[in-house]
């Protein structure tokens, strides 16, 4: 199966006046056409850095990112992004929320077939009707429920038939009850749209529910310490989740994450939030 996406040792530095810090080693992997991959690993590995330079919303310090062979350079169309808040225009519907990106003139084609220009239309509907948010394409997003609101997140993001779908922890603020619907609700979209999907997530059932691979960072400079398919029949149910071959793979990727923070790491950054937290206390009794 030909790349869709190919990461070719994309590496990101942070530069202050004072310090530099490596927050992802040079990176490689590859992922295939409407493959769904999750990143998964501890906090600060550069997981989300990654995801944000694939969307062409942060600038790596060395590599490259491409799309069916071809270099990326800066965020487009042929990209969504979901992120975990919903960033929806409070003062748009459900409906103008969704189809915002089409009013922008950067993608406007004035000279597109009548049939093209209705399709883009029909799409919006069908993704409406797909979330389940028909009945409130008019309906503001402080009238609406946390999970309804990222779905309409995830309408805006697919409204223009991007070649991949980039998500960043999109269910993390999410109870879960409603996370399990927006899985269900993801797989659903993924089995109708057939996209390539690279998701975030520090959830090791959900990446396992969700993925065809999983990618496994270590901690800063993050790296990939490991690469695993997930070999569950699909469609997925969430019985699954119980099912052994499920817990297997669940266990050898907490033990990869646990083997990545030694004890001593683990001491460190108790003590660090210890001292950080006395001394913010110290400056209020001031």
């Amino acid at each position: 199966m030909n790349a869709k996406l190919s990461i070719r040792e994309v590496e990101k530095v942070f530069a202050t006046r004072t310090k530099t810090t490596q927050a992802l080693s040079p990176t490689t992997f590859d992922i295939a056409d409407g493959e769904f991959v999750s990143l998964v690993g501890p906090s600060g590995c550069g997981k989300s850095t990654l995801l944000y330079i694939i969307a062409g919303l942060e600038e790596s310090s060395g590599g490259q990112v491409l799309l069916d062979g071809k270099p990326l350079s800066g965020p487009g169309a042929d990209r969504g992004m979901v992120c975990q808040a919903y960033n929806l225009f409070p003062w748009l519907s459900v409906l103008d929320n969704t189809r915002f990106s089409h009013t922008l003139a950067a993608n406007k084609d004035y000279y597109a077939p009548v049939a093209e220009i209705e399709a883009k239309v029909n799409r919006v509907y069908t993704l409406l009707d797909l979330m389940g948010l028909a009945d409130f394409h008019n309906a503001y997003p402080k009238e609406l429920s946390g999970g309804m609101r990222q779905r309409v997140a995830i309408a805006r993001a697919l409204a223009n038939d991007p070649a991949v779908l980039l998500m960043d922890e999109p269910f993390g603020a999410l109870d879960a009850q409603t996370r399990e619907e927006m899985q269900e609700l993801l797989l659903l979209v993924r089995l109708h749209w057939g996209k390539t999907i690279v998701f975030v997530t520090h959830d090791v059932d959900e990446a396992i529910f969700l993925s065809d691979r999983i990618i496994v960072m270590s901690p800063r400079p993050g790296r990939v310490r490991a690469d695993l398919r997930v070999d569950l029949p699909q469609p997925r149910t969430l019985e699954q989740k119980l099912d052994p071959e499920f817990l297997r793979l669940k266990r050898e990727i907490v033990d990869y994450l646990h083997e990545s923070r030694s004890p001593t790491a683990v001491r460190d950054e108790l003590l660090r939030r210890m001292f950080k937290k006395g001394g913010e206390e110290m400056k209020e009794a001031s």
